[in-house]
C-alpha cells in the first residue's frame, strides 16, 4: 500500500508541476483587455441635418408638365445652316463657341431626371443654386456649374450710369425690325431656320 500511495502522490505532484503556469497571466491580461475596452469613448452616429424639403419625402407632383422652350439640336441646325459663313464665324468667336463644342447627340432632355430632382429639392435661401438630397446625399446645381458647362458669361452685368427709374420699352427695336422684317414679338427659333433655310435670303 505504501508503494502504491507514493505512486499517487508522485502522480499528483507531476500533473501539478505540468500545469501551465501561464494561466494566471492570460486571465490578468484578458481582465485588462476588457478593463481597457470598458473606457474607450462610444462613438455615435449622427445624421446630418438638411434644410426643409420642398415636397415631403416619398411624396412627388402628380402629372408634372415640363417646358422646353429649346434643344441642343438646334446647334446643329445652326451649323449645318452656317457651315463656312461669316456669321459661323462670330458665333465661335463669342461667348456662344463652347457651345457649339457640346456633344449634342448625349444633350438629350430628360423629363424622368428633372422630376426626380425638383421633387428632391431642398428650399434654400440662396439665389442661383438649387439643391437637392438624393440617396441623402447633397447635389448642386447653380450658375457657376451652368457657366462652367456652356461657357457662357454669368458676371453680373455693370450698372449703367443714368437713371434706372426709366421704365424699360419692350418693344422690338430696330435691329428686330431689320433682322426680321416686322416688328411681330413672336418670331421662334423654328421661325428663325425657316428663314436660313430660304436661298433668297438677303445677306
Amino acid at each position: 500500500m505504501s508503494g502504491f500511495g507514493h505512486y499517487i502522490s508522485v502522480m499528483t505532484t507531476e500533473s501539478e508541476v505540468d500545469e501551465p503556469a501561464s494561466t494566471d497571466q492570460e486571465e490578468a491580461a484578458s481582465t485588462e483587455q476588457d478593463e481597457a475596452a470598458s473606457t474607450e469613448p462610444e462613438f455615435i452616429v449622427t445624421t446630418p441635418t438638411f434644410p426643409e424639403r420642398l415636397f415631403a419625402r416619398n411624396c412627388y407632383p402628380a402629372k408634372p408638365r415640363l417646358n422646353i422652350y429649346s434643344k441642343a439640336s438646334i446647334i446643329g441646325s445652326l451649323v449645318k445652316l452656317l457651315r463656312g459663313s461669316p456669321e459661323m464665324n462670330c458665333l465661335l468667336g463669342s461667348q456662344f463657341r463652347d457651345l457649339f463644342h457640346l456633344p449634342v447627340a448625349r444633350c438629350s432632355n430628360s423629363a424622368k431626371l428633372v422630376r426626380s430632382l425638383l421633387s428632391r429639392k431642398l428650399v434654400t435661401m440662396r439665389l442661383y443654386e438649387l439643391w437637392f438630397l438624393f440617396a441623402d446625399k447633397p447635389l448642386r446645381f447653380s450658375l457657376r456649374e451652368f457657366r462652367d458647362i456652356t461657357g457662357l458669361k454669368c458676371e453680373p452685368e455693370r450698372e449703367k450710369v443714368g437713371n434706372r427709374s426709366e421704365s424699360i420699352d419692350a418693344t422690338p427695336g430696330r435691329m428686330w425690325k431689320e433682322l426680321f422684317e416686322t416688328e411681330d414679338e413672336d418670331v421662334t427659333v423654328p421661325d428663325v431656320l425657316r428663314m436660313l433655310e430660304q436661298p433668297s435670303l438677303p445677306e
